[in-house]
């Protein structure tokens, strides 16, 4: 009985000793595996397939049309670890947000009042220690919530309902608040920020102009003109400003919109030194028939106009925006931003001193038409203020050029 005693404990020993061999063996081959196996890059673009997952965390105010707060999944978790009130702003959650800064103990989380306020590394790697235990805690928090509700009642379809996606949108997300944050603490990167916003916003506004000169141009197109469809292109346009208070501008400027007859903080126009007073009078006509079509209705097609109730008192035809003087206009040269077939201007756009200056730069034939087209308007075809700004900026081209033709002659 003793010798039998013995063998089992040896046989045990020995069967605890191969199993444990046997979980090592599979440790090492599945470590080599992963060695051999071609690494696998982050999966950026995963939560554009899953758009339950997705919400909007960038401090630029960008709008996601097909989706609601109440929609999101993601998104107030990140607020809710990091114990941040969600009734306040976006901007200011998200800011509070980006100041969250790691415990000195180095652990993800801490209690306050028997609860986990998470603090994440916004500053490092996605898969930096900290920020891994503050993903993975997430994601499981969404798979659990997911799980626990009723059958045919969950928010996340079947397609994303596994932990390995949710744990790759989650990282997205992480990635948004990573660049949100270098940008509030980067000097030079928030700049460029600032600098890609309001690049964004001059060009809207100058795309919704052109759009208008555009739908405009369609009848004088079939009249005479061309190339007058291709001279219409917002890279050309001027530049819509805004300002913070009439402290930011000059007398000469506060006076200007004055004159103007509009109020405080209204936006100004910057021209191009490149462009002619034809080509400018071209735009500005258009700009003031856009406006008449849109209210005595679609000229264009021959529509009738619609029924509606007569007034005896004309609407005054005003803009509520003002030209900053010729002698500020920008220097920069006419670029294209198109990546194929970019728009190059037409000789007869350009004015007369900005050819003896730049005599390399390439230009179209064609558009004859335009030369002399300032002449030909008259002061009930464009707005007040542009009949005002159209003689100041003739006058300015006019002296600019002569000016340039007595230095050649010294």
């Amino acid at each position: 009985m003793h010798n039998l005693y013995e063998r089992s404990q040896i046989t045990s020993e020995k069967l605890t000793t191969l199993e444990t061999f046997s979980l090592n063996l599979q440790a090492a081959i599945a470590q080599l595996q992963r060695q051999q196996e071609p690494e696998k890059k982050p999966n950026r673009t995963l939560v554009n397939k899953y758009p339950e997952l997705k919400v909007n965390v960038s401090l630029k105010e960008i709008r996601h049309a097909d989706l609601h707060a109440d929609q999101s999944l993601i998104h107030p978790l990140f607020f809710e670890f990091c114990c941040i009130n969600q009734a306040l702003k976006r901007a200011d959650r998200i800011k509070l947000l980006c100041e969250v800064e790691p415990l000195e103990t180095g652990e993800p989380f801490e209690l306050c009042e028997q609860k986990q306020v998470w603090h994440p590394n916004w500053k490092g790697h996605v898969d930096d220690e900290i920020n891994a235990v503050f993903i993975q805690e997430i994601a499981m928090r969404l798979w659990n919530n997911e799980k626990v509700k009723c059958a045919g009642t969950g928010q996340i379809p079947d397609g994303a309902y596994a932990i390995g996606t949710i744990s790759d949108c989650v990282k997205s997300y992480f990635r948004n608040v990573h660049k949100q944050y270098l940008e509030l603490n980067d000097d030079e990167k928030a700049e460029k920020a600032l600098r890609c916003k309001t690049n964004s916003k001059h060009r809207a506004r100058r795309q919704t102009v052109t759009k208008a000169r555009r739908k405009a141009a369609k009848a004088f197109k079939s009249q005479a003109s061309q190339g007058a469809m291709a001279m219409i292109d917002t890279d050309f346009a001027s530049d819509v400003l805004s300002y913070a208070s009439d402290g930011d501008l000059s007398d000469n400027t506060i006076q200007r919109q004055k004159d103007a007859g509009i109020g405080d903080s209204a936006f100004m126009v910057e021209g191009s030194e490149w462009r002619s007073v034809d080509y400018v009078a071209f735009l500005r006509w258009l700009t003031f028939k856009s406006k008449n079509e849109s209210e005595e209705g679609d000229e264009v097609n021959d529509w009738p106009p619609s029924k509606r109730r007569k007034v005896t008192q004309k609407k005054k035809q005003s803009k509520l925006i003002f030209d900053l003087a010729p002698s500020k206009m920008n220097e920069d040269p006419p670029i294209s931003h198109k990546k194929t077939n970019p728009t190059v201007p037409f000789k007869s756009m350009v004015s007369a001193k900005w050819l003896k200056t730049h005599p390399d730069m390439v230009l179209l034939d064609g558009g004859e038409w335009l030369s002399g087209f300032y002449g030909t308007v008259s002061e009930k075809d464009v707005y007040k203020q542009d009949w005002t700004y159209l003689k100041e900026l003739d006058g300015w081209q006019k002296m600019a050029d002569d000016a340039g033709s007595e230095s050649d002659v010294e």
